[in-house]
C-alpha cells in the first residue's frame, strides 16, 4: 500500500479508496471461499443409501446373504437357502413350550407385524400332538393356523417326513396337516414381506416404481392381446398404460397398435431382468416387450376378460395397481375335498425378484463405503485446495470458462494452462452436444498430479469433488458420468439401470473365469482394482456411460479413451451395447429435459416408472 492508504488506514477511512489490488485480493479470496463452502456441503451428504430408516429393507441387512451370482435360478437358490437357514436356526431355540409362549419366534414375528390372518401357537389336542411328534420325532410342535385350517410344524425334527396328511391306521378319522418349518414360514414371510414393501410404496415413490417394474417382469402373458375398456378395473387399466397399450375409442378395446408397437421396440426394450423406459413422446407410455413376445394386433380378434387368465397373476396386478393385500389365506389351495399349503408361483416369484433387487442394492452400497473410506484415508488428499497458489494461477481458475459448468475450479501450480485451454474447448462441445448444458455447481473439479493414488482420475461422492490428473485428461469422461450417477440421486442404484448391471457383471465375470482357465490371471481377489471395485453398479454407471461416447455415438474426444485401448472391463456384446443404448439415450433426453427446482436448488429425478 503507498502511505497515503497507510493514513487512511489509521483514521479508518479506507473505503474512500479503491484499490484495485485490494479488490483482486478479496475477489481471489472469496473464490477459495467458495472451495470451502462446496467441501462443507458436501460433507452433510449422508451415507449413499436409497432406503429409509423404517423401511422394512433396512432390516433385510440383518440377513448374512452370500454375494449374489448372475444366474437367476442360482439367485433364487441362494436367496431361498440362507432365509430357511434363519428360520430353522431360529426355530432351533424353541426347547421348551415355556419359551414359545413367552418369546415366540422372534424371526416370524420381526418380519411379520401387522399381519392378522394367521396364528402361531401350540397344539390344543394332545392326541394331534402326539402324532406330529411320532411323524417327526420332534419334542416341540408348533401350530399354524389359517382360517379353518391348522398345520403341525415340528421346531426340530429328527426323522424325514412329507408336507402332507397323517393319521394313526386305527384311527382314520384323526388326520393332521404337517408341514415342514422352512415351507411354512419362508411362504408366510414372503406375503409379509410383499405387503410390507407395498405399505411402504404409499411414502415412498421409489419403492411403488420398483413394485410395478418386477410385476412388468412376470406378467408378459397379459400383453399379448386385445382387452375391451368396459370389462376391465381402473387398476387394470393403469397396468395396461404402462404396458404401452392405449384406447382406441371407435373399438372400446386397448390395443397395441403395430406402428405403436414397433415405435416402442425401437426405444423400449426388455427382458426378464429389466427395461429401459423412454421419453421421446408423449404418446410412448413405458412399453414392454421380452424378444419371446408377440402382440396380438387384428382389430376382428375377441378381446380377453380376466377370467381368462391365471387369476394368481392377476391377483399380483391387483395387488400392485389396485387395493388388493395379500393374504395368508392365499397359501391355501383346494384338492378335492383336501386342503393343501403351497406358495403360489408367480408370488414366489415376485418375492425373489424383489429381494434380489434390494439384496443386490445392499451389497453394492456395502462395497461402495468400503472403496469410499478407501478414499478418505488416503494420505494424499486430492480433494483439498492447496495453500498459497500463485497469483497467475489463481487468476486462471477464477476467469476459467469452467466456472460455467462447476461451482469451483483449481488447477495445480504446474499445471500447462494452455492443455487447460484445449481440455476447456473440448468439454463445451461435449456438454453442448452430449450433456445437454448440464451445471453442477456444487461440484468442484481439481486438476492435479494423481501418481500416489495409481489412478488418472477420481471422485469423491461423500464430498462432491471431481478430480483428473491434468496428464491424462481422458479419465474426464469417466469421472464426469461418476459425478452425474452421484448428483442425479444414485442413478445406478435405480431399478431402470439392474438391466445394464446385470449384463455387464455375467459378461466381465465370464471373461475373468475364461482368463483364469487359460493361466491368466486378469484381476486378483485382493487390493484395490479387485473384481468387486469392477463390479460395482456406481462403476458400471460410468464404464458404460464411456461405451455409450465412444461406441454408440462414435465421439472421438481427447477428455475420453479411444475404444481400442479398453480391455475387459468394455465388453463388447450385442445385448449389452443394445441395453446400453437403450438407458442412456433415456439419460440423455432426460437431462434435455431436465428442470430445477429453485427452492430446494436440487434436481428433480423422474427416472421413474410412473402409472
Amino acid at each position: 500500500m503507498s502511505e497515503l492508504t497507510d493514513l487512511l488506514s489509521l483514521i479508518g477511512l479506507t473505503e474512500l479508496l479503491d484499490d484495485p489490488e485490494d479488490e483482486s485480493e478479496a475477489s481471489a479470496s472469496n473464490y477459495l471461499l467458495e472451495g470451502k463452502r462446496i467441501l462443507s456441503l458436501a460433507r452433510n451428504k449422508k451415507k449413499r443409501n436409497i432406503f429409509k430408516e423404517e423401511n422394512l429393507t433396512v432390516r433385510l441387512c440383518d440377513l448374512k446373504y452370500p454375494l449374489l451370482a448372475d444366474n437367476e435360478i442360482k439367485v433364487f437358490q441362494q436367496i431361498e437357502n440362507t432365509i430357511k437357514k434363519v428360520i430353522k436356526k431360529e426355530l432351533k431355540k424353541v426347547t421348551t413350550r415355556e419359551y414359545l409362549i413367552e418369546q415366540g419366534i422372534p424371526f416370524i414375528l420381526k418380519f411379520c407385524e401387522g399381519q392378522t390372518d394367521y396364528k402361531i401357537g401350540l397344539p390344543e389336542m394332545r392326541s394331534e400332538e402326539r402324532l406330529s411328534e411320532d411323524v417327526s420325532k420332534s419334542q416341540h410342535i408348533i401350530t399354524l393356523k389359517i382360517a379353518n385350517e391348522t398345520f403341525y410344524i415340528p421346531c426340530n425334527p429328527n426323522k424325514r417326513f412329507k408336507n402332507s396328511d397323517y393319521y394313526y391306521r386305527f384311527s382314520p378319522q384323526n388326520s393332521i396337516h404337517m408341514l415342514h418349518t422352512d415351507t411354512a414360514f419362508f411362504a408366510l414371510w414372503g406375503i409379509c414381506w410383499l405387503n410390507q414393501l407395498k405399505r411402504d410404496s404409499l411414502s415412498d415413490s421409489d419403492i411403488s416404481g420398483i413394485l410395478k417394474y418386477l410385476l412388468h417382469n412376470i406378467s408378459g402373458c397379459l400383453r399379448k392381446c386385445n382387452w375391451e375398456a368396459s370389462s376391465i378395473p381402473e387398476w387394470y387399466s393403469n397396468f395396461l398404460i404402462d404396458s404401452g397399450y392405449v384406447l382406441d375409442k371407435s373399438t372400446n378395446y386397448y390395443t397395441l397398435p403395430n406402428e405403436y408397437a414397433q415405435a416402442q421396440r425401437n426405444m423400449c426394450y426388455a427382458t426378464p431382468s429389466g427395461y429401459v423406459l423412454s421419453n421421446t413422446s408423449q404418446t410412448a407410455r413405458h412399453c414392454l416387450y421380452s424378444d419371446s413376445e408377440s402382440v396380438s394386433l387384428d382389430p376382428e380378434e375377441k378381446p380377453m376378460q380376466l377370467s381368462d387368465f391365471n387369476q394368481e397373476l392377476i391377483k399380483m396386478v391387483s395387488f400392485v395397481y389396485g387395493d388388493t393385500w395379500l393374504s395368508a389365506k392365499d397359501l391355501l389351495h383346494e384338492n378335492g375335498s383336501s386342503v393343501f399349503f403351497c406358495l403360489p408361483y408367480y408370488y414366489e416369484k415376485y418375492i425373489f425378484l424383489s429381494l434380489r433387487h434390494f439384496i443386490s442394492n445392499i451389497q453394492d452400497i456395502q462395497e461402495e463405503e468400503k472403496h469410499r473410506k478407501k478414499l478418505d484415508g488416503m494420505v494424499a488428499r486430492a480433494y483439498m485446495t492447496k495453500r498459497n497458489i500463485p497469483q497467475k494461477v489463481l487468476a486462471e481458475m477464477q476467469n476459467s470458462e469452467l466456472n460455467q459448468y462447476f461451482g469451483f475450479i483449481e488447477f495445480d501450480e504446474e499445471v500447462d494452462l494452455k492443455s487447460v485451454d484445449i481440455v476447456t474447448k473440448e468439454f463445451q462441445k461435449l456438454n453442448q452436444h452430449v450433456f445437454h448444458n448440464f451445471k453442477s455447481k456444487d461440484v468442484a473439479l481439481r486438476f492435479r498430479k494423481l501418481g500416489r493414488h495409481h489412478a488418472s482420475g477420481l471422485y469423491y461422492p461423500s464430498i462432491n469433488t471431481m478430480v483428473v490428473d491434468f496428464r491424462h485428461p481422458d479419465s474426464f469422461v469417466h469421472e464426469y458420468f461418476h459425478m452425474l450417477d452421484d448428483t442425479l440421486g444414485n442413478l445406478s442404484l435405480q431399478y431402470t439401470f439392474d438391466k445394464v448391471a446385470a449384463c455387464y457383471q455375467k459378461l466381465v465375470r465370464k471373461t475373468v473365469e475364461d482368463e483364469q482357465k487359460q493361466g491368466t490371471v486378469i484381476l486378483s481377489s485382493k487390493g484395490k482394482y479387485n473384481i468387486n471395485y469392477y463390479l460395482r453398479k456406481c462403476e458400471i454407471f460410468a464404464r458404460c456411460g464411456e461405451i455409450y461416447l465412444f461406441r454408440n455415438l462414435h465421439i472421438v474426444s481427447s477428455l475420453l479413451k479411444p475404444e481400442e485401448t479398453k480391455y475387459f472391463a468394455y465388453p463388447d456384446d450385442d445385448i449389452l451395447n443394445q441395453y446400453i443404448d437403450e438407458y442412456y439415450t433415456s439419460l440423455f433426453n432426460y437431462l434435455k429435459d431436465l428442470k430445477i427446482d429453485k427452492r430446494k436448488d436440487t434436481y428433480e429425478t423422474t427416472l421413474h416408472l410412473t402409472a
